[in-house]
């Protein structure tokens, strides 16, 4: 056993001198003449109200050495990152919105019958800041609500607040507050979204991001949060998810909105439940903001709405060029949106508009093969820039997924995320999927879930997978290819010539035999010097007895890379080609 290494001497003191000026003031003017290198080793020692203090005595002066001092407690304690401002205003961002935190459950509670400001922050938190023993605390509480607040608000941009804690008497604490950004759930009643305009309209002009999630809208409180929106300039991010939008008549107040925004850059309508005037609206809305990247419409009903009149025209007008913009999305997520071949053949035509589209998502929406159809012959003439295309469960067909395939590689595309999961091609997808990898540029492909079973083990596809140049990450998870896959993965992973080092084999019912193949595989591919970096193979059923090991140090300790179940359970019967 190796002995610990004794702390040096100067280590030493400098936590020492740390310990004085965390419980005494006095020594602050000396502490500031020593040398550079030696005052940074004792920043970094000093908890955070002390630091505090000790920054403002020094007028400015030493800022890298605060700064790093700062970063370090803002990684240890909060594990957060700069999003704006300084590691100073992060940390006691982070501070106040963990005593939030950490109230709620007091406040949610039926019997609680008192006044929020004098809740008293955990000790913990009061600990870890350093307030419980330094001098400089004498005349400021950081153990309440009520007074922490009040003395870090201005150092707080960024909110996020439960339904509980939009009250009269806890937003009253933030009103030295410049907030950029707000993040609200569950608000449910009229008095707590008055509340909450109250606040946003205090910081509107300062406003970039705006969120509320599982929330009800009212449509008098609807149009009043939307009319007091437009004010805000530089407002460049607005997500409503998985809320309740039942309000038709708002969307003039909607198109309004969206049109007085002109820094709007990402939009995230996901999993409401919306009126279809209201979406159809909208969507022509969103659809023709030039300003906007991203635009989420994950997980909502849409397909009434891409059929209505108003959604239509906007099609015809963008299939005859008739836009007077050029959109500038870049990511369009429409996944589980209900879209038939009908709604994705008209989508099209927008798509051909989009001349910076970098990731689209259609995944989960009965497209079937005439609407992939359409969008493969959309990607032989446009949409140059995509990288990232999902395709899952979208009911394809070996038909389908080969028009899409085949358009891919007739036109050269650079796409480099592919999936493909969740749709039934069974054996044939096998060599529609070989071809395709001969002549991609693709880094990532998922083709989970898609009946290829022992028989789509092809030599083709293993040929293809074998001498691919690109293809760093492979989802090949429940396609049920027992033995026969488990010979695939073997040629795979033991003469690849490519950078493929990322398989995920999971629940494929791989037995044990199968399991010795993949780690002998491991084992050759190590003596000629390469690596893997994650070999997935949960959820299997080939688990070596107890004390055996099978895949050795692959498999154990901090660098493993094996992945494997650690108990037997139940697997479905086998069936080659389902």
């Amino acid at each position: 056993m190796v002995p610990a290494r004794a702390p040096m001497l100067l280590d030493v003191c400098c936590s020492r001198m740390a310990a004085i000026l965390s419980e005494d003031f006095s020594a602050q003017a000396q502490t500031l003449d020593l040398p550079l290198d030696l005052l940074c080793k004792i920043l970094l020692e000093l908890p955070p109200l002390p630091l505090h203090y000790l920054e403002q005595c020094a007028s400015g002066q030493y800022e890298e050495g605060f700064s790093l001092a700062w970063k370090s407690l803002a990684e240890c304690h909060h594990n957060t990152l700069l999003k704006h401002g300084t590691w100073k205003d992060a940390y006691w961002e982070a501070h106040v919105q963990a005593c939030l935190n950490a109230v709620t459950t007091k406040l949610a509670a039926p019997n609680f019958d008192g006044q929020i400001g004098d809740l008293l922050v955990p000790e913990a938190l009061v600990y870890r800041i350093g307030a419980r023993n330094a001098a400089c605390c004498e005349d400021s509480d950081f153990t309440s609500l009520k007074n922490t607040i009040p003395l870090l608000s201005r150092y707080v941009k960024s909110l996020r607040l439960r339904s509980v804690l939009c009250s009269s008497e806890l937003l009253s604490l933030f009103d030295s507050a410049e907030l950029a950004s707000l993040s609200f759930l569950n608000i449910k009643t009229s008095t707590q979204f008055g509340l909450i305009i109250n606040l946003l309209a205090r910081n509107v002009r300062a406003l970039r991001r705006l969120e509320f999630h599982y929330c009800k809208f009212f449509e008098q409180d609807f149009n009043t949060l939307l009319g007091m929106l437009k004010s805000a300039d530089v407002l460049s991010d607005f997500a409503i998810t998985c809320s309740s939008i039942q309000v038709p008549w708002a969307s003039l107040e909607m198109q309004q909105f969206l049109r007085s925004c002109r820094s709007l850059a990402c939009v995230h309508l996901v999993s409401n439940r919306m009126h279809t005037q209201f979406t159809s609206s909208i969507v022509v809305e969103l659809f023709s903001l030039s300003s906007l990247d991203t635009l989420d419409f994950a997980d909502n009903l849409l397909e009434s709405c891409f059929e209505s009149p108003t959604v239509n025209q906007f099609f015809i007008n963008c299939a005859v060029k008739q836009l007077p913009f050029t959109p500038g999305l870049k990511v369009l997520n429409l996944k589980s949106c209900f879209l038939s071949s009908a709604c994705v053949q008209n989508l099209v035509h927008y798509l051909k508009c989009l001349p910076h589209l970098h990731t689209l998502n259609l995944s989960d929406n009965p497209v079937a093969d005439e609407g992939i159809k359409s969008v493969a012959c959309c990607l032989q003439t446009s949409l140059s820039a995509l990288m990232e295309l999902n395709v899952a469960g979208c009911e394809l067909s070996w038909n389908g997924l080969s028009s899409l395939l085949d358009s891919l590689v007739s036109t050269n595309h650079r796409l480099r995320s592919l999936s493909v999961a969740d749709n039934s091609f069974g054996r044939s997808g096998s060599a529609v999927l070989a071809k395709y990898l001969q002549k991609s540029a693709v880094k990532e492909l998922d083709i989970s879930e898609i009946g290829l079973g022992s028989l789509g083990c092809s030599s083709e596809l293993a040929s293809a997978l074998i001498q691919n140049q690109t293809l760093e990450h492979l989802n090949i998870s429940k396609n049920r290819i027992a033995f026969p896959g488990a010979e695939l993965l073997h040629a795979v992973i033991s003469k690849g010539q490519g950078v493929l080092t990322d398989i995920n084999a999971s629940f494929n019912l791989l037995n044990v035999e199968a399991m010795k193949r993949l780690a002998s595989a491991l084992q050759t591919k190590a003596a000629l010097g390469g690596r893997m970096k994650r070999l997935d193979l949960l959820g299997n059923p080939g688990i070596p007895p107890p004390g055996a090991n099978l895949f050795g140090s692959f498999s154990e300790g901090p660098d493993a890379i094996v992945l494997l179940s650690s108990s037997q359970f139940y697997v479905p019967l086998h069936d080659d080609d389902p």
